[in-house]
C-alpha cells in the first residue's frame, strides 16, 4: 500500500495506548476534524430546534478527546463530504439511544417515524406537529446536500439508511442468542454495518463496480467483525450499566453472550473478545495481502477502498476507547467503584420474557346469522308482490326514494387515487406551510381539494389525449369507458368546490373559482393546437403552461394564503411568481422525460401518438423548418381506430421523429431551459427566505428531487 497516499495524520502508536486502545493496525485521523464538530454542533441545535424533545441533552454525541468519530472513521473522506455524513451518525447515535430505552415492538414503532424524513420521494401528507414532519424538518437540508452534492452516492447512502437500517433493524427475535452464528444475526440486522459501507463510499467518493464489490466481500466480512466485537468489548460495561438502573431495556452484546453461553466471569469473557477482535483484525491483513498479491493490476480506486476498509476498523477502535459515549457512564457507579452484575459472569435480559399476545375469548365478526323467525313473513311479502290485483297500486310506486350506490361514481376516482404519485404536490403544500403556517385542520381540507382537482384533470387529460397509461397501469377510461370517467371527473370538480365551500374562507372559494378557469382556458388552448395542427410559438406555449400547469400550483399558494394570517399581499406575489417558474419548470421537465426511460411508464415517447405539441417538438419547429413539415404530415396521417381515436404510431416512425427532434436542437435546447429555471428557481427561493427571514428546506428538497442535474441528454 505504499503508493497511496493519505491527507490524514498517523496516530502514534503510543499515543492510541493511552487510552487503552490495543488495535494491530494504523490509525489516521482527518486534518479537518473542525468540520465533524461543527456538524455536531449543527444537529444539536437542529435537533433541539425541530425535534424538542430535550433528548439533545442526554446524547454522548460524536466528538470525543481524541477527535470526532467521522474523523476516526473516514480519515480520507473528502472536507466537503464530512460534515453530511457526520449530521447522519449524529442522527444514528441519538436514534439508537432512544431505541435503547424501547421494547423491541416500541423501537420498530420509532423506526416507521423516521423513516420518511431519509426518504426524498416520500409523499405522504403529515401533520405539521406529528414526528414524521419533525423529522423531515430536521433532515430536509442534509438530505439535500447529499443529493446535490453526488446524486449516486448520496442516494444510494439515503437508501441504505432507510431501507437496510430502519426497516430491518430491531426486526430480529428478543430471545437472547445462544450461538455465535444467532448472535452474528442479531448483529448484522441492528448493528447498521450494510448503512456503513455506504457513507464510506460517500465520503471517500468511491465508485466500485458489482464485481470490485464482491471481490473484497471477504474482507468486508473481516472488517465487520472487527467492528462489532471492537463496539461490544468498550460498551459492555455501560451496557449493563444501563440495563441494571433501568436505562435500557434489553442488551445485545457479544461479551454478555460469551459470558452466558461459557460459564465465564465478565473479566474472562472481555479477555476472550479481546482475542477475537485482534484475531478479526489479522484475518483483515491477511486477506487484503494475498488479494493484493494475486492481483498486481488492481485499479488504485480498489486499493484506496480496501486501505480505508482497514482505517475505519482502526479508527472505531480508538475512538471507542476513549469516547465519552462508552466512558462517562462510570462517574454514575457505586462509591466503592464495582459495577452490580458484574461478578457473577452472566447478565440476565429483562425482555427476554415470552409475551401473551392471545386475546382470550371469541371474534366477532359483527355478521348476524338470518332470523328463522321471518319466514313466514318473508313468503307474504312474495306473495304480495307477483300476485297483486289490478285495485291495487303498482310496487314502481312503493318504492323508497333510496340514495343511488355511489359505487360507479366513485370507482373512477378510486382507480385514479390508487396509482402510484410523483408526491410533488403534497411536499409542496409542506413546504409552502413552513412560511404560511396554516393550521393543519385546514391544511387538510386544501390537500384534499387539490387532490381531487388533480386527479380530476388526470382523468380527462388521460381521455383527451387517447393516452392508454398513466403511471404504467390502464388509464380510468380504459378500465370504466370514456363517458363514466368523464361523468366521475366532472364530479370530483363540485366535490371539490363543495368541500372548498363547506370547510374554507370566502376568500379560498373565489380563488379556487378563479384557478379552474384559469386550468381550463389553458388547457383549452392545448386540445386547440392538437386538433388543428398548429405548432405554438415558444411564448404561446409558455402562457398556456403559465394557465395549464403553473395555474394549479398558483392556486395553491391563493388558497393557503386566503388561509393564512402571516403574509400581505407582496409576499403572495412573490410566491405566485415562484408557483409559475415552477409550472414552467414542472410541464417542460415532463415533455423532456416523456422521451426518456421515465417515458416507461406511460408508453415510449407517447406525447407523439398524442400529437401533442410538447416543448422540445416546439424548440425543434422554430429552429429547423424541415422538421416542421415532417412531424405535421407524420401528425395528419395518424392512424385511427373505428372509434376514431388515433392509434399508436410504430416505434420506427416515433424514432425517425425524435431523430429528427435531436438533430434541430429541440431537446439540447430544452435542457438547457430547464438548467436555466433550476437556476431561476433556487435564486428566487433563496430571496424568500431573505425575505421572510426563514429558511425553507423542505422547499429545496422538492426542488432537488426534480432536479435535473445528471440528467442523461437524449440523443439519437
Amino acid at each position: 500500500m505504499d503508493q497511496l497516499s493519505y491527507q490524514s495524520r498517523l496516530i502514534p502508536p503510543e499515543e492510541a495506548q493511552q487510552t487503552g486502545c490495543f488495535t494491530s493496525l494504523p490509525i489516521r485521523i482527518h486534518p479537518r476534524n473542525d468540520i465533524a464538530d461543527a456538524a455536531t454542533a449543527k444537529f444539536i441545535a437542529d435537533w433541539a430546534k425541530h425535534v424538542g424533545d430535550g433528548r439533545e441533552k442526554r446524547t454522548h454525541f460524536c466528538p470525543s478527546r481524541v477527535g470526532n468519530w467521522n474523523s476516526l472513521l473516514y480519515p480520507e473522506g473528502l472536507p466537503e463530504r464530512l460534515g453530511s455524513v457526520s449530521y447522519l451518525l449524529d442522527l444514528g447515535l441519538i436514534h439508537d439511544d432512544v431505541n435503547e430505552e424501547l421494547s423491541v415492538q416500541d423501537a420498530m414503532a420509532a423506526h416507521e417515524r423516521l423513516r420518511p424524513a431519509l426518504d426524498p420521494q416520500d409523499n405522504r401528507k403529515w401533520d405539521p406537529e406529528s414526528p414524521q414532519m419533525k423529522f423531515k424538518m430536521l433532515l430536509s437540508e442534509c438530505v439535500i446536500e447529499c443529493i446535490k452534492t453526488d446524486r449516486e452516492l448520496g442516494t444510494a447512502m439515503l437508501k441504505s439508511f432507510r431501507v437496510l437500517w430502519l426497516d430491518i433493524a430491531e426486526n430480529a427475535t428478543s430471545d437472547a442468542p445462544q450461538t455465535m452464528d444467532d448472535y452474528w444475526d442479531v448483529r448484522m440486522t441492528n448493528g447498521g454495518m450494510s448503512v456503513f459501507w455506504p457513507m464510506v463510499l460517500y465520503a471517500t467518493n468511491l465508485r466500485l463496480s458489482e464485481e470490485q464489490h464482491t471481490l473484497v466481500q471477504p474482507i468486508i466480512a473481516a472488517a465487520e467483525e472487527a467492528l462489532c466485537w471492537a463496539n461490544d468489548y468498550f460498551s459492555y460495561e455501560r451496557e449493563v450499566w444501563e440495563l441494571e438502573t433501568g436505562k435500557a431495556k434489553r442488551i445485545v452484546n457479544i461479551v454478555e453472550m460469551v459470558s452466558r453461553t461459557k460459564g465465564l466471569s465478565s473479566a474472562e469473557a472481555k479477555a476472550e473478545v479481546k482475542r477475537m477482535i485482534l484475531g478479526a483484525e489479522a484475518k483483515y491483513c491477511r486477506l487484503r495481502d494475498d488479494l493484493l498479491s494475486s492481483n498486481p493490476e488492481m485499479s488504485m480506486d480498489l486499493k484506496r477502498w480496501i486501505e480505508y476498509i482497514g482505517l475505519s476498523i482502526s479508527g472505531n477502535h480508538y475512538w471507542l476507547s476513549a469516547c465519552s459515549r462508552q466512558n462517562t457512564w462510570k462517574t454514575n457507579c457505586s462509591i466503592d467503584g464495582k459495577i452490580n452484575g458484574l461478578t457473577n459472569g452472566s447478565v440476565n435480559d429483562t425482555n427476554n420474557r415470552s409475551v401473551d399476545g392471545v386475546v382470550n375469548g371469541t371474534v366477532d365478526t359483527g355478521i348476524e346469522e338470518p332470523s328463522t323467525g321471518n319466514k313466514d313473513t318473508s313468503l307474504k311479502a312474495l306473495k304480495l308482490l307477483f300476485n297483486s290485483t289490478p285495485n291495487e297500486s303498482h310496487p314502481v310506486c312503493r318504492y323508497p326514494n333510496d340514495k343511488l350506490s355511489d359505487y360507479a361514481m366513485v370507482a373512477p376516482m378510486t382507480h385514479i387515487s390508487s396509482l402510484p404519485s410523483k408526491g410533488t404536490r403534497s411536499e409542496l403544500i409542506s413546504a409552502l406551510n413552513v412560511w404560511l403556517k396554516v393550521p393543519p385542520v385546514v391544511l387538510g381540507h386544501i390537500s384534499s381539494a387539490i387532490d381531487m382537482l388533480h386527479n380530476a384533470s388526470l382523468i380527462l387529460d388521460d381521455i383527451q389525449d387517447n393516452s392508454p397509461l398513466r403511471r404504467g397501469v390502464p388509464a380510468a377510461h380504459v378500465v370504466f369507458g370514456t363517458a363514466q370517467s368523464i361523468n366521475s371527473a366532472t364530479f370530483m370538480f363540485v366535490k371539490a368546490t363543495e368541500a372548498v365551500r363547506s370547510t374554507l374562507s370566502p376568500a379560498a372559494l373565489e380563488a379556487l373559482l378563479r384557478g379552474l378557469q384559469t386550468l381550463f382556458m389553458g388547457q383549452s388552448w392545448d386540445l386547440y393546437w392538437k386538433h388543428n395542427l398548429q405548432c405554438p410559438a415558444e411564448g404561446d406555449y409558455i402562457r398556456m403552461v403559465d394557465h395549464k400547469t403553473g395555474g394549479m400550483f398558483v392556486m395553491l399558494v391563493q388558497l393557503m394564503a386566503a388561509e393564512s394570517p402571516y403574509y400581505g399581499a407582496s409576499v403572495i406575489e412573490d410566491l405566485e411568481r415562484l408557483m409559475r417558474l415552477l409550472g414552467r419548470f414542472y410541464q417542460i421537465r415532463d415533455d423532456y422525460m416523456n422521451f426518456s426511460a421515465y417515458s416507461a411508464q406511460k408508453g415510449f415517447a407517447e406525447d407523439l401518438d398524442e400529437g401533442k405539441f410538447s416543448f422540445p417538438v416546439v424548440c425543434g419547429f422554430e429552429r429547423d423548418p424541415e422538421l416542421r413539415g415532417q412531424i405535421l404530415a407524420i401528425f395528419r396521417q395518424r392512424p385511427t381506430s373505428g372509434a376514431g381515436e388515433a392509434t399508436q404510431l410504430s416505434r420506427k416512425v416515433k424514432e425517425h421523429l425524435i431523430r429528427c427532434i435531436a438533430a434541430s436542437g429541440g431537446f439540447d435546447e430544452t435542457l438547457k431551459c430547464l438548467r436555466s429555471l433550476e437556476n431561476e428557481l433556487d435564486t428566487e427561493i433563496a430571496e424568500l427566505e431573505k425575505k421572510l427571514g426563514q429558511v425553507n428546506p423542505l422547499l429545496r428538497l422538492c426542488l432537488a428531487t426534480l432536479s435535473m442535474e445528471g440528467c442523461e441528454k437524449i440523443c439519437w
